[in-house]
């Protein structure tokens, strides 16, 4: 056996640490793990093959509302023009073809696009307290931010720390004999 010196602040953080993870929910998933922050990215993508359909500005494509008829008659009202023929079709349901709407969301400078919503991971905590903590700290840095239990997998270099933790807290739960 090695033994190793570390301050008693140290020790004090690694012993907790190592408690929390001997004792939270591993919400299903094997040793070693991590706990990161998900977040929400919009992704534009090309050609409408995104989840979600909009309408956005010509002038600095900020998004004007959802491809939708309420958007549309929106518009239609603001600059004081008619409704499109398409529109009908927008209200029960059928879809609209790019070309039948583009030439009329132009009058309006306006042009059809998608996006979709990727998720994001950032950042790592052994535990999911720290995590929590963390993203209550820090929320105004994230876009939608909740803690996400990611596995480790075949990670030689997480699994290492996890059974020094295990190491650890096995060793400070046991009574202390004279």
């Amino acid at each position: 056996m090695k033994t190793i010196q570390v301050s008693d602040e140290l020790f004090d953080t690694l012993k907790e640490i190592a408690q929390a993870v001997a004792t939270q929910s591993n919400r299903g998933t094997a040793t070693p793990y991590l706990f990161q922050i998900q977040t929400d990215e919009k992704v534009w993508v090309p050609n409408l093959n995104g989840d979600h359909q909009v309408i956005v500005s010509l002038d600095d494509h900020t998004e004007v509302g959802p491809f939708d008829h309420k958007t549309v008659a929106k518009l239609a009202k603001e600059n004081g023009v008619k409704r499109p023929d398409w529109y009908k079709d927008l209200r029960t349901g059928w879809s609209v073809y790019e070309s039948d709407s583009e030439e009329w969301l132009e009058k309006v400078g306006c042009l059809r696009d998608s996006y979709s919503i990727k998720h994001k991971y950032q950042n790592a905590f052994f535990t999911e307290a720290g995590c929590k903590a963390h993203i209550k700290a820090n929320h105004y840095h994230y876009d939608n931010p909740r803690d996400y239990l990611n596995h480790a997998f075949r990670n030689p270099e997480m699994a290492a720390v996890f059974a020094l933790l295990a190491a650890i807290n096995e060793q400070v739960s046991q009574p202390q004999t004279p």
